[in-house]
């Protein structure tokens, strides 16, 4: 995403808001992954670069999802989510798009039936969970 968001911007003048989900596979259990500041700095660059072409264009992050195979990491998800939410409180035309809340079971873990059997994917049903979600926030630019 940090690598071509320019050549993204660029290429549409006319655009009516970006949309972005980032930062899972930066925290993947592995000892490459980033600190939650990491990510968020790196997200800070992309919005910098896009108000550089796009002053006002609305850009919207969706939270960092829920997920079984990721799950003894949550505390570090939970923790880059709220960095962004802090971001966006004080970023003009940034949001947060709460969707990892609608993929939690009613035990507030990954809901299992959502994911493939990777634990990682979404199902078609995740995905249609996760699309609803995310659908208010994006019918308030009509």
């Amino acid at each position: 995403m940090a690598y071509y968001i320019r050549r993204i911007t660029q290429a549409h003048p006319q655009l009516k808001a970006l949309v972005f989900y980032s930062g899972s596979n930066d925290l993947a259990v592995t000892s490459k992954d980033k600190s939650p500041q990491e990510i968020l700095d790196v997200f800070k660059n992309v919005v910098k670069t896009v108000r550089e072409t796009h002053s006002t264009t609305p850009i919207f992050w969706i939270q960092i999802s829920p997920n079984e195979r990721r799950w003894s990491v949550w505390d570090k998800i939970s923790e880059t989510n709220q960095l962004f939410q802090n971001y966006a409180s004080i970023t003009p035309n940034l949001y947060i798009i709460d969707a990892a809340s609608a993929l939690l079971g009613d035990d507030k873990k990954p809901n299992i039936k959502l994911f493939r059997d990777d634990k990682l994917h979404l199902t078609e049903e995740g995905n249609r969970v996760w699309a609803k979600a995310i659908k208010p926030y994006l019918d308030k630019l009509k």
